[in-house]
């Protein structure tokens, strides 16, 4: 398979784009090392590219489920909280004595 590898020179810092014939992407990565290149990304070229499966950006979550941000669900509950304990205050001071 054929990849598509761009980098910087190691040598001399300038733009490198080398078209590669490995069996990986990882073994692509590898010759470009060899050849000098600091590497910053590698992409399938050619007839049959590798079916991708999820994210395209190393890192990236490949699928959010739906729903609410956890922070947001946070602050919900803690607002909801605070009412609750703003309403029933008279009562915790009568039955804690104060």
């Amino acid at each position: 398979m054929q990849f598509r590898v761009s980098g910087v020179n190691h040598a001399t810092g300038a733009r490198m784009v080398l078209e590669l014939e490995a069996p990986s992407k990882a073994a692509a990565e590898h010759k470009a090392r060899a050849a000098g290149m600091d590497v910053q990304h590698v992409e399938p070229i050619g007839a049959d590219p590798v079916a991708r499966h999820g994210s395209q950006h190393r890192g990236e979550d490949p699928g959010r489920a739906a729903g609410v941000h956890p922070v947001v669900k946070t602050l919900v509950l803690l607002a909801l909280l605070a009412v609750v304990v703003y309403f029933a205050w008279p009562w915790i001071r009568r039955t804690l004595g104060g």
